[in-house]
């Protein structure tokens, strides 16, 4: 008896569970929630929604004979990006705090004591959901918006800026994934992650950007979201900003926000990293 318990005690820690296992399992774990379908699908439909709705307002536009609304066809993509934020910021946080809410972090954490791996595997995973979700949501908006808005949906700017302005909202909401799953990660209390982040990128941006404050004014185009969105922001009305002789903060070029995004979002992680080994599940 003695030398079976032995054995079977042995077994597990001979085990080698590999990065892609733990890729493999956390895929698992999200998918197999409601939460997660139900997430994304909300997301598409608030994101090809409000371009559906900015088609049809176009479209109304040019009916009553008042000229047209100028959209561009690139910028459609990018339409309900506010409202399906929510959404990925609400996955996100749930892909971390939901285990800690259940106490499955335990299991977790006990077959992958490092720690390091699983939150390294959870953002991977969420960055690809959110990528291919993103994706589909910018085409169905750009389909949705020529559907329901016809000619007045037309592709007016450079094809390198179309393509970037298009190909920026997935890499925006993945910004935003990659930094919520860090808060949660940082936080392991699902509304109070969802509420800082709500209040930080929404409250807090659009004060910020409000207020004719010097100091903040010149915090605002470093926040996260205010930064992130220069991807999908056009050159003539980055041009506009900067010809302003006395505006007040940064004008960030398309890339650089981005690159201001990704560093929140990667000082969140490593924060994230250092007190999930330094503190108990």
């Amino acid at each position: 008896m003695s030398t079976t318990t032995l054995e079977r005690t042995a077994t597990p820690a001979s085990v080698h569970l590999s990065f892609g296992r733990v890729v493999a399992s956390e895929w698992r774990k999200l998918f197999s929630l409601r939460s997660t379908w139900w997430t994304l699908g909300t997301a598409i439909v608030l994101q090809a929604g409000t371009a559906a709705i900015l088609g049809a307002a176009a479209r109304a536009v040019q009916n009553s004979g008042q000229g047209d609304l100028g959209i561009d066809g690139a910028q459609v993509a990018s339409a309900g990006l506010q409202f399906s934020q929510l959404a990925i910021v609400a996955l996100a946080v749930l892909a971390i705090t939901a285990e800690y809410s259940s106490g499955q972090i335990r299991v977790t954490f006990a077959a992958v004591p490092r720690r390091t791996p699983v939150l390294a595997a959870k953002t991977l995973v969420i960055i690809v959901i959110v990528l291919v979700t993103a994706v589909i949501s910018s085409a169905l908006s750009i389909g949705a918006a020529k559907l329901v808005g016809g000619d007045t949906i037309a592709f007016t700017l450079s094809g390198a800026e179309t393509a970037r302005i298009i190909a920026g909202a997935p890499l925006y909401l993945v910004g935003i994934a990659a930094l919520s799953l860090g808060v949660g990660a940082l936080m392991r209390h699902t509304a109070g992650a969802i509420a800082a982040l709500m209040g930080f990128l929404l409250v807090i941006q659009t004060v910020f950007a409000a207020i004719p404050w010097k100091p903040l004014q010149i915090i605002s185009p470093w926040l996260p979201g205010t930064a992130g969105q220069q991807i999908m922001a056009t050159d003539s009305s980055i041009a506009t900003m900067q010809a302003v002789p006395d505006h007040v903060g940064a004008v960030l070029d398309p890339w650089a926000g981005f690159a201001v995004l990704v560093a929140w979002a990667v000082l969140a992680l490593v924060a994230a990293v250092v007190v999930l080994r330094s503190r108990d599940a």
